[in-house]
């Protein structure tokens, strides 16, 4: 890969944004990295658009994550084109065919952000972790809750979200 990467410019697209950078062959999109119960896992894509077909390596030594207190950690798994490795793996890649990279980093999952993610030689800074997946909230049938308003509400269908909302239908009814 690293005959790749060194003809690489960085693109970024903004904070909230995808971020992304051009290669010789293709582009890297970082889709995000989340918190999972095995650690904190960056899911990328790569996307050939300079040929019709190409066998794109990749080796875990070259990807590193770098968290604020100055710790360095390299992936414990690496996935790419859906094939396992943990040192070194190939795959194919067909024009303008996203195929998806993994990274699994055996760091805690409640990291909030990697101060850097370094795929070979491009770098990537200020990289948002999203939250590990909530579990479901256990809600009776319904709560109720006493509006200052005047109104009586009834909370019904909660669901937790990832990062940690919850969203419920509400009934309103007037106080009596």
């Amino acid at each position: 890969m690293k005959n790749i990467i060194l003809a690489a410019t960085l693109t970024l697209t903004g904070l909230a944004g995808a971020q992304s950078w051009q290669l010789d062959k293709g582009a890297f999109k970082l889709v995000a990295c989340t918190g999972t119960p095995a650690g904190v896992q960056c899911d990328l894509t790569y996307t050939l658009t300079k040929q019709q077909s190409y066998k794109f390596g990749l080796s875990a030594s070259e990807i590193k994550a770098y968290l604020a207190d100055g710790t360095v950690v390299s992936p414990q798994l690496t996935t790419g084109g859906g094939q396992n490795f943990s040192t070194y793996g190939a795959f194919e890649a067909q024009y303008n065919v996203p195929v998806k990279a993994t990274f699994l980093f055996n760091i805690p999952n409640t990291t909030s952000s990697l101060r850097a993610l370094v795929i070979d030689d491009v770098r990537v800074d200020n990289v948002a972790v999203r939250g590990t997946a909530a579990a479901p909230a256990s809600t009776p049938g319904a709560a109720t809750s006493t509006l200052a308003t005047g109104y009586n509400a009834v909370l019904t269908n909660c669901k937790s979200s990832a990062g940690g909302q919850l969203t419920c239908t509400a009934t309103l009814t007037p106080r009596r």
